[in-house]
């Protein structure tokens, strides 16, 4: 049997990642129809079916007043969604500009990009 696997460096794969999800973002803010994030009552369809198949393990069915941590936050509308939802919520993405998901933090001024404790940011 060959080993076919190529020896690819952390920082290049790490790189090679954030470039293809910074690529997406523009694609990803059409399709997921950020305008919809203008009503401030909206809820992503992931937060909705999210939120039902959590309600039976969070205190009180909820995640309002919950301390929330949103990995790879991307565009951030999930992120918005959370916090709108009642969680206080820090988003966090790797990418080195993540666009989309600083315009959402200006929108609402309820995300707040890079500001997870120093442990998580790169």
């Amino acid at each position: 049997m060959t080993d076919n696997r190529t020896a690819v460096d952390w920082d290049s794969a790490r790189a090679s990642n954030r470039d293809n999800r910074e690529d997406r973002v523009p694609l990803h803010e059409e399709a997921y129809g950020t305008s919809a994030l203008d009503d401030p009552n909206h809820l992503t369809g992931v937060i909705w079916t999210d939120l039902a198949a959590l309600e039976p393990f969070l205190p009180g069915g909820t995640v309002s007043g919950l301390d929330v941590c949103h990995l790879q936050c991307h565009i951030g509308t999930d992120t918005l969604s959370l916090a709108r939802a009642g969680a206080r919520i820090t988003g966090v993405d790797f990418s080195l500009g993540s666009p989309g998901c600083r315009a959402l933090a200006g929108w609402r001024n309820v995300l707040h990009p890079r500001r997870a404790p120093r442990a998580l940011r790169h």
